[in-house]
């Protein structure tokens, strides 16, 4: 599963490029052994966050990536708990939309990375969960 955020990408993929700007469930049974396993399990608001990031917000949306380059700098996210147990390097730490879409499954769901949830995103990263309520909630 992956938002298409452009034509061209899809084409070269071999993707129909008239799904440009939407989510793609490309193989279901791979998203619904994602879901039951919790691997991943609010991988599609993860893709949807990923849309809203670049049709509504846009991928250069200053606040995101001020926020994304704090989470890097930090240091602290280089080995944190994954839903599996291990620790991992954070998936947010991959560029700037990958932080708004992992910080958008802690805050409106379950992330498979710490903080999971909104709680604990509240409590360990509080100027992201204003951020993310600024963004999500309107305040």
């Amino acid at each position: 599963m992956q938002y298409n955020p452009n034509a061209q990408w899809l084409r070269d993929h071999g993707y129909d490029p008239s799904m440009e700007k939407s989510v793609h469930i490309a193989r279901a049974q791979r998203f619904v052994d994602h879901i039951s396993n919790q691997a991943q399990p609010w991988s599609l608001l993860h893709e949807l966050a990923h849309a809203y990031h670049d049709q509504y917000l846009g991928w250069n949306e200053k606040f995101i990536r001020d926020a994304h380059q704090q989470f890097v700098d930090s240091g602290k996210y280089e080995s944190v708990l994954h839903i599996d147990g291990k620790m991992r390097p954070h998936y947010a730490l991959t560029n700037h939309k990958e932080f708004f879409a992992e910080m958008s499954e802690s805050f409106l769901g379950t992330n498979d990375f710490f903080p999971f949830v909104r709680g604990e995103l509240k409590t360990e990263l509080p100027e992201v969960h204003a951020l993310m309520t600024a963004i999500w909630m309107g305040d």
